[in-house]
C-alpha cells in the first residue's frame, strides 16, 4: 500500500509539472527552477525576468532559434544556454537550488556541486542582462531566422541604456 501511495503521490508531481505555466517557457527552460532563476535575475537586475526577458530577441524564453542573437542581451540567453549545456549530467530532471540576495547581489548556497554549477549558470545570466542595453523593440520579435542581408527583417532601433519602464 505504501509504494501504491508514492507512486501516485510522485505521479502527480509529474502531472502538475508537465501542466504548470514554467514547463511551457521553452524546451531548454523546463528543466530548471523558473522560480529561482526568475529571482536571480530579479536580484541583480531590479526586473522582472517573465515581463523583460520572457521571448525578448531570438534565443530568450523559448530556447533558441534563428540565425543569430538580435542584441547583446539576446547573446546573454545564448551563453545561458551554452552554460546549462556544458555539463552532460543534467539530463531531463529539475535542478531547485538555494541562493542569497544582498544588496544586488547574488551568492549560491546549495552544498550540491550540481545545484551550485546550475546557480552559478543563472547568476551570469542576470549579470550579463545587467550590464547589456535592453531594447524594448526586441520583446516578442517576429523576425528570428529571416535573412537578414536580404532586408527582410527591420534595421533594430539603438537604444544604448537600459529600459527601465519595464518592471
Amino acid at each position: 500500500m505504501e509504494v501504491s501511495k508514492l507512486y501516485t503521490g510522485w505521479l502527480c508531481v509529474i502531472l502538475i509539472a508537465s501542466t504548470s505555466p514554467a514547463v511551457t517557457l521553452g524546451a531548454l527552460r523546463t528543466r530548471r527552477d523558473l522560480f529561482s532563476l526568475s529571482g536571480v535575475i530579479r536580484c541583480v537586475t531590479g526586473h522582472s525576468a517573465l515581463l523583460m526577458y520572457n521571448n525578448y530577441g531570438c534565443f530568450c524564453g523559448r530556447g533558441g532559434w534563428g540565425a543569430a542573437p538580435v542584441d547583446q542581451t539576446d547573446r546573454c540567453c545564448v551563453a545561458h544556454d551554452n552554460c546549462y549545456a556544458l555539463p552532460s549530467w543534467f539530463g531531463g530532471i529539475f535542478i531547485l537550488y538555494s541562493y542569497r540576495c544582498v544588496d544586488g547581489t547574488v551568492t549560491c548556497t546549495s552544498r550540491s556541486a550540481l545545484r551550485r554549477r546550475v546557480c552559478e549558470c543563472d547568476k551570469a545570466l542576470a549579470e550579463c542582462f545587467a550590464r547589456s542595453p535592453y531594447n524594448p523593440q526586441y520583446k516578442n520579435y517576429q523576425f528570428c531566422g529571416q535573412d537578414v542581408a536580404a532586408g527582410t527583417t527591420p534595421e533594430p532601433e539603438t537604444n544604448t541604456g537600459r529600459n527601465t519602464s519595464h518592471t
